[in-house]
């Protein structure tokens, strides 16, 4: 049992990753550090070959963050001022923000108990105006993208996969299984140090089985160009750095035994809760890689739970205390089709620690606090 005057459990434990790997990425940053190549070069076009590779995409192109690379699958798609941009009421602000920036309309339509998108709804906000669809795969549970993909496909919309939080989940479309955000038009990722596939600061990526709309999202990251200094088009300056990619292709191949501990995680957590009912867990899956571990309880209780566990050095978090649907900053710039779970959800959802280094004797300590409540 671990002793209560030396407890400190962060939500995710990045020191711990770090020292598990640190052989194997500091001799990659020692040789870009002596090269004096930070920007470009071999090592962003190694995690860009792997990660291609893993994700069975034909294009990966990287980039400087998660929102920059929405932003950028947008733009690549050539729509028009006042198109329609559906995506779930529930999850982080990004694809709405990136979609009123390029002077896009949101339409936000509600979500699951599951935190995602639902797909019963899609056809009923559909409009004339309606261009693409962005499904948010939430906490690490892919959307369910047979049908999305089918909807979208009879209406002719884009889909843009945001798989910033489900990096090596598993979809499956028509008896085949296929990676997170590989099965869009476009898909993307982000690589912040908390993700899945994270780095040591900011890093993105998209992949795209189509090569002219794969030359564009290349173009788009450096200021529209093909050539130096010549700009066919108007772009971003968005790029992953050599650093960054060197840690990245490091931690690459441990991706899939990382996510396969944190299902481990997720058992642990259903077995300590399971005479607890005054939680909702969320429904165990083998293609969810639990970006987040996220129980579900009355408001009271929830925020008593948040409380005890900060006295006794417990993280947690609330993702999201607010639908992007009522977020201030939107009011006015999108059309809200549906919210009522999103709404209920940020009254009652409490992420607790999830990492592949969280210790099995770390669980049951948190959840001996929860159920002592």
């Amino acid at each position: 049992m671990i002793k209560e005057s030396f407890i400190h459990i962060p939500m995710v434990n990045l020191d711990r990753e770090y020292l598990l790997l640190k052989n194997e990425i500091e001799p990659s940053l020692q040789t870009i550090l002596e090269s004096g190549r930070y920007i470009q070069g071999p090592y962003i076009e190694r995690f860009e070959s792997e990660w291609a590779a893993y994700l069975n995409s034909n294009f990966l192109i990287s980039c400087a963050n998660g929102t920059d690379a929405l932003q950028i699958a947008l733009m690549a798609l050539e729509l028009s001022a006042g198109d329609e941009i559906i995506m779930p009421s529930y999850g982080y602000v990004s694809a709405a923000e990136v979609a009123i920036l390029l002077g896009f309309i949101p339409v936000f339509v509600d979500v699951g108990m599951d935190y995602n998108l639902n797909i019963e709804f899609l056809n009923d906000a559909i409009s004339s105006r309606t261009k693409c669809i962005i499904p948010i795969h939430l906490f690490g549970l892919p959307a369910n993208m047979s049908r999305l993909l089918a909807l979208a496909d009879e209406h002719g919309i884009y889909v843009v996969e945001d798989a910033a939080q489900a990096a090596g989940a598993d979809v499956q479309i028509n008896g085949t299984m296929h990676k997170a955000g590989s099965v869009g038009t476009i898909g993307c990722f982000s690589h912040f140090p908390t993700k899945n596939l994270g780095c040591f600061g900011d890093g993105g990526s998209l992949c795209t089985n189509d090569e002219k709309l794969a030359a564009k999202l290349k173009m788009l990251t450096a200021h529209g160009q093909n050539r130096k200094y010549f700009h066919d088009i108007i772009g971003l300056n968005s790029r992953l750095d050599a650093l960054q990619a060197a840690i990245l292709s490091a931690k690459l191949p441990y991706l899939d035994q990382f996510n396969r501990q944190r299902r481990n995680n997720a058992l642990l957590y259903a077995k300590y809760f399971e005479s607890n009912h005054n939680i909702l867990l969320p429904e165990y899956n083998e293609n969810h890689i639990y970006h987040q571990f996220t129980i579900q309880c009355d408001r009271p209780y929830r925020d008593r739970i948040k409380l005890a566990l900060m006295e006794k050095g417990i993280a947690s978090m609330i993702y999201y205390p607010l639908p992007m649907s009522r977020q201030k900053a939107f009011q006015g710039k999108a059309r809200i089709h549906s919210d009522t779970n999103a709404q209920l959800l940020c009254e009652r959802s409490l992420s607790l620690p999830m990492n592949s280094t969280l210790t099995s004797e770390e669980i049951e300590y948190i959840c001996t606090v929860i159920n002592t409540i």
